[in-house]
């Protein structure tokens, strides 16, 4: 059996200490740091404790691998994601590893993302066990588990200049992989995640809006629909939730965000279980992490939680 941990949206603070002038040169990044301070401080002002609590949870399960979906950073500066690599090196020292990919925050102004300061950090943790597949520099990544499963990551997170927009979009070099990787003969037979940072729904089962979601989720969902043991997966949106399959589209799981005070949650996978494939609901309680047997969702899904 394989099992798989999916984290995401920590949003880490931006700790003065980690912050320089020049990073407010940017409106985007002001306006961010506006919302930080009258919104959102409080909401993850717990990210470490919660993190810690997660990762010493991860090693007392000794999970096959733990996935990461970005926004490991609240405004993207140089010195939070410094810090956030810091935080996260517990989890990437585990027997599971890391997987990681950049969120919008990560990304949040152009900046961050010329000086590719995220993959710089964090780039010793991207590998694919398909490199003939990465058509896009190290996108898509795809690791190999046992010989059920699979997760193929996609990056689609880019800054924008408009304060408005925080959507994403995977570019159509990084389609062409993502093409080559699911008609490879090592995924046949495998129930594969397919992991992002945007999804294409919200959680009421409408799609995303433009300002917001995954823009060209149609395309990807036309590939992803060629395979039969598909699972998307993202974060992003700071609530957990999930859409079982339908003719138009895979099973969606967005994992929330595991630090947003109230809401703190994940998912776990379990492939090749002896009843059945099944995501398990986690959640931050009492100071530890507790999976939610009672809480199941079969794969592929037939109902909604």
């Amino acid at each position: 059996m394989i099992r798989i941990l999916h984290f995401s949206d920590i949003h880490y603070l931006p700790h003065l200490g980690t912050l320089a002038l020049r990073d407010f040169f940017a409106l985007r990044r002001i306006a961010g740091w506006l919302n930080y301070a009258l919104f959102r401080r409080w909401r993850f002002a717990a990210s470490d404790a919660i993190v810690d609590a997660l990762a010493a949870w991860s090693a007392k399960e000794a999970f096959d691998a733990n996935l990461f979906t970005g926004d490991a950073t609240s405004l993207g500066t140089p010195g939070e994601i410094e810090l956030a690599r810091k935080k996260l090196d517990v989890f990437a020292h585990l027997p599971g590893g890391l997987l990681v990919i950049p969120g919008n925050h990560d990304r949040y102004v152009l900046d961050t993302s010329a000086g590719n300061r995220f993959d710089a950090t964090f780039s010793d943790l991207y590998r694919s066990d398909l490199p003939e597949t990465q058509t896009d520099g190290h996108w898509p990544q795809v690791r190999l588990f046992g010989s059920s499963a699979a997760i193929l990551l996609l990056h689609g997170a880019l800054p924008h200049r408009n304060i408005l927009f925080s959507s994403g979009s995977i570019p159509e070099v990084q389609l062409a992989g993502l093409d080559a990787a699911l008609s490879h003969a090592s995924l046949r037979n495998r129930t594969v995640l397919i992991a992002a940072h945007h999804g294409p729904f919200s959680s009421d089962g409408r799609h995303d809006s433009i300002f917001h979601g995954l823009d060209d989720s149609d395309a990807v969902f036309a590939r992803l629909r060629r395979h039969p043991g598909a699972i998307f997966v993202h974060g992003h949106i700071h609530q957990r939730f999930y859409h079982p399959a339908t003719n138009s589209h895979i099973p969606v799981f967005c994992a929330g965000s595991a630090t947003f005070a109230g809401r703190e949650s994940a998912w776990v996978f379990e492939i090749d279980h002896p009843t059945g494939n099944r995501a398990i609901p986690a959640d931050f309680t009492s100071g530890g992490w507790v999976a939610r047997y009672e809480n199941s969702v079969p794969l592929p899904c037939n109902t909604k939680l």
